[in-house]
């Protein structure tokens, strides 16, 4: 899981997660279950996780979550909007990588806010901005795997990575979803293809070789 947390922390810290944020994450695949775990881990007073797998919000609830939103985003906006006393989350962090969401996370951002985009869509011109970026003066930072910002390296977030798994701040113990042995790799893979919201990490067990 190290990597993936390591990408994950990259919006973690550019988005200033810290005691007392009011955080909405968009996506609970592998990825955005590493954000809503460093947000507890940070120690914020909200962590909102918005996704259209009811299955991938349990892992999320397990890793942290505090309000779980199950369905199209802008079918829940209208709740997620009433989330830190009606003002809407502080900070928003948009994990899917779809450039239909970019407009539902502006919209979700409480006034002055801030809005993170984690990683490449790979279709920006797709994303399109909305007035809520200016009437609501928002803040848009892209954050990628490869930002060292402020110099935390990848040595470095390896490092608090480890330290906060080993002071169990950061659960990972719900996080396999399916075993397999090596031999069936197959399998596995096309379990993972054709049913990836049903699929978090998969374990192949080598102790089963011969």
């Amino acid at each position: 899981w190290c990597g993936l947390a390591k990408t994950a922390f990259r919006a973690a810290w550019a988005g200033g997660f810290q005691a007392g944020a009011d955080v909405l994450i968009i996506g609970a695949g592998p990825v955005g279950q590493m954000v809503t775990r460093w947000a507890a881990a940070l120690g914020c007073a909200s962590i909102a996780v918005a996704e259209l797998s009811a299955q991938r919000l349990d892992y999320a609830a397990a890793g942290g979550a505090t309000e779980l939103f199950c369905g199209n985003i802008v079918e829940q906006l209208p709740q997620i909007q009433l989330l830190n006393n009606g003002k809407g989350p502080s900070i928003v962090v948009d994990s899917t990588g779809s450039p239909a969401t970019f407009q539902p996370a502006l919209a979700a951002a409480a006034r002055f806010g801030k809005v993170i985009l984690l990683g490449d869509t790979g279709y920006p011109s797709r994303q399109c901005l909305s007035s809520d970026l200016m009437i609501k003066g928002l803040s848009l930072q892209a954050t990628h795997d490869s930002h060292d910002r402020d110099g935390w390296t990848q040595r470095r977030v390896d490092e608090l990575f480890f330290e906060t798994l080993a002071e169990e701040r950061f659960p990972l113990d719900a996080m396999i979803s399916h075993e397999f042995a090596p031999q069936e790799c197959g399998q596995a893979y096309a379990l993972a293809e054709r049913e990836r919201h049903q699929v978090m990490g998969i374990l192949f067990d080598w102790t089963t070789t011969e």
